[in-house]
């Protein structure tokens, strides 16, 4: 099967599976911005699921990269979750030229829905898998809000095994940033940091005191507090 022709049949697919009350739902959730066949992922995974039995057991990384293309290219968002979703399994088969592509994918009808999971399940493991840290190391320096978020969060599921150094890095680059969007990151990816390397984080904030936005040290000393009502004994 080729991307092409995977990519027919799973719109065909979530066409008959269509739900229109909840596509209109998620039209409104993502403010009238991206039109939608109404599927969430298990009405998607049913969808495809005897299509996928059907798909090569390890497929290229141009037909991946083509499959990641061509999924964009669609109007409804869905395919644009599929892609995700498909690649994340796959992001082990992905070579070059991905750099270029991703950003591409990043740049092309972006929002936070599409660009997060690309950046945390697809992007952060292939550099991860790669060591290919230029590629953000070059998004983090641009104006574009999406390529910085991307590189921002990148991290988000390595844990222990986060580049501490460029992390902290990054957040001071845009701590104090205009774009609503980037600071989210900033602070999400210090939140979720601290998870694993609470020590680090802190004394990072207070070496720094003046690095971040209001917002910022808000989300940060929310998230504070709310793990330490947790920890509380009742």
């Amino acid at each position: 099967m080729s991307p092409e022709e995977l990519v027919e049949e799973v719109a065909a697919a979530f066409k008959e599976a269509a739900n229109p009350v909840l596509a209109d739902q998620m039209y409104a959730r993502l403010e009238g911005r991206f039109t939608y066949y109404g599927l969430l992922r298990p009405a998607r995974d049913r969808a495809v699921a005897s299509i996928l039995e059907r798909v090569p057991e390890r497929p290229h990384n141009f037909w991946l990269l083509n499959l990641l293309e061509l999924c964009w290219m669609r109007r409804e968002r869905e395919m644009q979750y599929f892609a995700n979703d498909f690649l994340t399994t796959h992001v082990h088969l992905l070579e070059e030229p991905f750099p270029d592509v991703a950003r591409r994918v990043v740049m092309v009808k972006p929002w936070w829905d599409t660009v997060d999971p690309f950046a945390v399940r697809i992007l952060g493991p292939w550099i991860r898998r790669t060591g290919r840290h230029d590629v953000t190391d070059r998004w983090v320096r641009t104006s574009q809000r999406w390529m910085v978020r991307s590189a921002l969060l990148h991290q988000l599921s390595f844990g222990q095994a986060t580049d501490e150094k460029r992390l902290f890095d990054y957040c001071l680059q845009h701590g104090r940033s205009e774009d609503h969007m980037v600071r989210k990151a900033v602070a999400w990816s210090l939140v979720t940091y601290r998870t694993s390397n609470p020590q680090a984080v802190e004394r990072f904030l207070r070496r720094n005191p003046n690095a971040f936005t209001p917002d910022i040290n808000v989300d940060l000393a929310k998230d504070l507090a709310d793990s330490h009502s947790v920890a509380k004994p009742r």
